[in-house]
């Protein structure tokens, strides 16, 4: 069993990429969180928070296809 589909943590790492293409500060992509300086380490999950905010619906979606398709 996975814990969500491909297709969401494709979106999510579309997502984070995009926050460390506009923000070096963090580093490249895949940088733990921990090794993100901890004076901007908030702002930096504050971003990824606000990505998985926005794509919330598109994620809801993916999961409903996925229940439909084995029912």
């Amino acid at each position: 069993m996975k814990e969500r589909r491909e297709s969401v943590t494709a979106m999510i790492q579309a997502g984070t990429a995009e926050i460390h293409k506009n923000n070096p500060q963090y580093g490249p992509v895949g940088t733990p969180p921990d090794q993100i300086p901890e004076e901007i380490r908030p702002q930096y999950m504050a971003a990824r928070n606000a990505v998985r905010d926005r794509l919330r619906p598109q994620i809801n979606q993916a999961i409903i296809d996925a229940v439909r398709g084995i029912i």
